[in-house]
């Protein structure tokens, strides 16, 4: 999976500040930039994570939301792997924080605006 120069320099100056949503390609960043991945968490797939480090995830993006975001789910085609929508809709809608908190960057890559925007929304 090719990655834009640009792209990864931000990645690389994001202090594992990286989220990859979805699909199994995210192993891909991690071992190419050589960057930690965002949580412990970094598959994100509902068949390999319990309900409690969903919501331990969840927090975690509350408090300290990733820098910059790789998501597909915009696309109807997105590789996820498992039923993203159903997921989204059950747990983290990661749509609707994307929508309010993030600018798009470059296909499918988004950055953070402001820290404090996940403060102000339910997702």
């Amino acid at each position: 999976n090719y990655i834009d120069t640009e792209i990864s320099s931000s990645i690389e100056e994001s202090n594992s500040s990286f989220l990859y949503l979805y699909g199994w390609g995210s192993t891909n960043y991690y071992y190419e930039l050589k960057i930690k991945p965002y949580s412990k968490y970094w598959i994100i797939n509902p068949q390999i994570l319990v309900n409690e480090q969903i919501i331990e995830l969840k927090n975690d993006i509350s408090s300290r939301p990733p820098r910059i975001i790789y998501y597909c789910g915009f696309d109807e085609g997105c590789p996820a792997g498992f039923d993203f929508k159903k997921f989204e809709n059950d747990f983290i809608d990661f749509k609707k924080l994307i929508e309010a908190c993030y600018i798009d960057i470059n296909n499918d890559y988004y950055e953070l605006t402001e820290p404090n925007c996940v403060n102000d929304i339910n997702f």
